[in-house]
Parts: structure tokens; C-alpha cells; sequence
């Protein structure tokens, strides 16, 4: 198993898991592909995005991909997960942190002060694994239709 930064190649594979992840997850999430396909052409030309992609013989079974942002209130520069997902079959083993050191690593090479990740309800309950790994709780955040 590896972990190697996302190239044109591999936006087919991040489409398909992007796909099974929105299904995993609240209504609200919508899976739209040709929003998705346009967003990781330009995610993986651009210096302040990154896709990763965790691999083995069989193909790719993981993905995270975020962006490195000054925050407009205070100008903290952070590296911020927008999506992170590995297969149902292959979760309990060491690709999500594989994938999660490859993006803090990206964010520290970026000059990042902080690393935020999300936690999406419904997919995987992720407190105690960003605990061990260092983080805290920050914000939460409430979704309601309108």
C-alpha cells in the first residue's frame, strides 16, 4: 500500500470513491459529477490544493483532498481537509493515516500554522483517531434545509 499526491490519471478512480462517499453520507450530500470532475482538474493544477491517493495492487481505495488558506478574520495559515475517504473494506487498516501524515506533511511544507480536519455525521465517528493523532476539537458545524 502507498500514498502518492493525485494526477489527471487518477480523477476517474477519486470521481468513483467520491461518489460511494457522498452515498455514505448525509442527505445533503448530493453527488454531482461534473462539479466533482471540474473541482479535482482544478485541485490538482493548483500550487494551493491537494489530492492524495492511498493505493495497492488492486487500485486506488482512498482519497483526501484539501487546500492551504489564509483565514480571512485573522490570517492564520491553515491546511484544510475538504474531503478524506477510504473504501468500507479497507478502513480499520493504515491507509486513512497514511493518507492523513501525507496531508500534514503537505501542510507543513506549505508553511500552514495548522492542520484542520473534518469529521462528516453519519460515515465514521473520527473524534478519538484526531485525538490520538494530536488535534482538537475546534468547531462543529450544523446543517439545517431551507
Amino acid at each position: 500500500m502507498s500514498v502518492r499526491e493525485a494526477t489527471p490519471e487518477d480523477i476517474f478512480d477519486i470521481l468513483v470513491l467520491t461518489r460511494e462517499f457522498m452515498k455514505e453520507g448525509p442527505a445533503y450530500f448530493k453527488f454531482e459529477k461534473d462539479k466533482v470532475e471540474s473541482f479535482l482538474v482544478r485541485l490538482i493544477d493548483e500550487a494551493s490544493m491537494v489530492a492524495f491517493v492511498s493505493e495497492d495492487e488492486a487500485g486506488i481505495h482512498g482519497f483526501i483532498v484539501g487546500c492551504f488558506t489564509d483565514h480571512p478574520f485573522n490570517g492564520v495559515k491553515a491546511a484544510v481537509e475538504l474531503g478524506w475517504f477510504v473504501t468500507k473494506e479497507k478502513r480499520g487498516g493504515t491507509q486513512a493515516i497514511r493518507l492523513l501524515k501525507a496531508f500534514e506533511a503537505w501542510s507543513k511544507d506549505m508553511g500552514a500554522e495548522w492542520t484542520a480536519m473534518g469529521d462528516v455525521a453519519g460515515i465514521q465517528d473520527l473524534s478519538k483517531l484526531y485525538i490520538r493523532c494530536g488535534y482538537n476539537l475546534a468547531e462543529r458545524t450544523f446543517m439545517k434545509e431551507v
